[in-house]
């Protein structure tokens, strides 16, 4: 009795060691997969509206690529604070075309600071980009298409009074237009005669508030 007590205290105690010593799986399933990177949303593509051609739709982009515009607000104010008093009253008349064209959906001001704001000078032989320039528009930019404002400048030594028409093609500028358009108007190399743009123009400038910021030029 006393040989199968021992027995079965030996075997009680292997089976507590056994217990105790050795691990105990847990049960799960498989790991969840991480997360998985969505990929990047496709641009956003702009055919031209009808009655514009591709050659002048693509001067509706920066550097006939993606659109870029002031917006959140939609204003463009002009310092024009250094400019004679007949450079100024132009820049009034010229602002006021400018808004027209576009039916209001970006807001030009003179006098004002307000959104993209743009100091306007006189300087001394302007050079633009490299080049010998009546005229010259520069703005910054931000990564989300917006325009921020910046500077435009006249060339004091060739002329005294500066044209409506050079005035409001720097306006167009800063909308963020970069490109002169290969068809004759306001905002071609050539001398345009008439203070507003042409009819291809305006279709073309109202056909950029029907895409979003950073969509990619399109020819159809």
């Amino acid at each position: 009795m006393l040989l199968r007590n021992f027995v079965v205290a030996l075997l009680l105690a292997s089976f507590a060691s056994a217990c105790g010593n050795t691990p105990v799986p847990s049960i799960s399933g498989p790991s969840d997969p991480p997360p998985s990177t969505p990929p990047p949303a496709a641009p956003v593509m702009a055919p031209p509206p009808s009655g514009v051609s591709p050659e002048v739709w693509r001067v509706a982009f920066l550097s006939g690529v993606a659109l870029y515009r002031p917006e959140s607000p939609a204003i463009v104010s002009f310092d024009v604070s250094g400019l004679e008093a007949v450079d100024q009253a132009t820049f009034v008349n010229m602002a006021k075309v400018a808004e027209d064209s576009v039916e209001g959906r970006t807001k030009f001001e003179v006098g004002t600071q307000s959104g993209a704001n743009f100091i306007v000078s006189m300087v001394s032989s302007l050079v633009c980009f490299g080049q010998a320039a009546l005229g010259c528009t520069v703005f910054r930019t931000d990564s989300s298409g917006r325009v921020l404002g910046g500077k435009i400048e006249f060339d004091s030594t060739r002329m005294t009074v500066i044209p409506f028409t050079l005035v409001l093609h720097e306006i167009y500028r800063t909308l963020g237009i970069s490109e002169l358009s290969p068809a004759y108007g306001i905002l071609s190399a050539h001398i345009w005669p008439n203070p507003r743009p042409s009819d291809e123009e305006r279709l073309m400038l109202l056909g950029r508030y029907q895409f979003p910021l950073l969509a990619q030029y399109s020819v159809q």
